[in-house]
């Protein structure tokens, strides 16, 4: 199962979604911001799958463009997501334990 995009709303296998507060694209990356998160929840739960990611970590990725930050946090079964403020054209992301 992959990832598939709904409007705003990312489909990632059974029972994970996340939502995208921002689909500007990444200026100078030539990379939608869109399509750069559904990579990096098809490599994390891919890898989940596959047990090369223990059960007891998360995913989050963090962008922001305009000040807004976006988070992303993402498990093999499900996902989350929250919008706060933050300094512009950010992009990172951790693996970090729940």
């Amino acid at each position: 199962m992959g990832c598939y995009s709904n409007g705003k709303t990312l489909q990632c296998g059974t029972g994970c979604t996340a939502q995208v507060h921002s689909t500007q694209p990444r200026r100078g990356a030539g990379e939608d911001f869109e399509d750069w998160v559904i990579a990096q929840l098809k490599s994390f739960i891919k890898k989940a799958k596959k047990g090369l990611i223990p059960p007891e970590y998360k995913f989050k990725t963090t962008s922001s463009y305009n000040r807004r930050i976006i988070h992303i946090q993402a498990t093999a079964h499900g996902c989350t997501s929250e919008s706060v403020g933050v300094e512009p054209n950010r992009y990172t992301m951790v693996y970090y334990k729940k």
